[in-house]
């Protein structure tokens, strides 16, 4: 499934890699390095959420959109969901973003290509 929606940007930055212990299980969880893109979520009720996408380094597309974007820009995000047969989530991946330009650049852009 495919979910989009409006959020608020907030940064993006790349995240090394490395490793952390399980509390429970005591078991060493190791992760890659990878880009984390940091985002406001605003609920029904008014609340304000910041939520995380995490980012591959191979997904260059993505990285060189989320790289432009200034902090607390509007920002349209496309995710791929994957429900688990009870309708949990199983996982989420960020796939795309899309990046409204301000009339400001549009302009800019249109007068430089003149």
């Amino acid at each position: 499934m495919i979910a989009v929606g409006n959020f608020t940007f907030k940064s993006f930055k790349e995240r090394e890699a490395g490793s952390f212990t399980n509390i429970q299980t005591g078991e060493v969880i190791e992760y890659t390095a990878s880009h984390i893109l940091k985002f406001d979520e605003e609920l029904e009720d008014g609340d304000i959420r910041e939520r995380k996408a995490k980012v591959e380094l191979d997904n260059h597309e993505l990285i060189q959109k989320l790289l432009k974007v200034k902090s607390y820009q509007p920002i349209t995000l496309k995710f791929k969901v994957n429900l688990c047969k009870d309708g949990s989530f199983g996982f989420v991946k960020l796939i795309d973003a899309i990046v409204p330009e301000n009339e400001k650049q549009k302009n800019q852009e249109e007068k430089s290509i003149q």
